[in-house]
């Protein structure tokens, strides 16, 4: 099943979503999904193709420029 991620956003703005399987408290290394999503407005969503089968899974949004 996908999964859909929104945030808010400043217009113009390029955002990467990332994602970790590892324990937060183990100093995880996070793994890009997707190609990066350019804002177009101050909602920003992405649609990650058959998420739910990352299992336990963190995402974080990260801002590239």
């Amino acid at each position: 099943s996908d999964v859909l991620l929104s945030w808010d956003a400043v217009t113009g703005k390029v955002y990467q979503v990332e994602y970790t399987t590892n324990d937060l408290a183990q100093s995880p290394v996070f793994m890009d999904v997707n190609a990066p999503v350019a804002a177009t407005s101050s909602l920003a969503v992405t649609i990650i193709t058959n998420g739910l089968d990352f299992g336990a899974t963190h995402f974080r949004i990260r801002l590239v420029e």
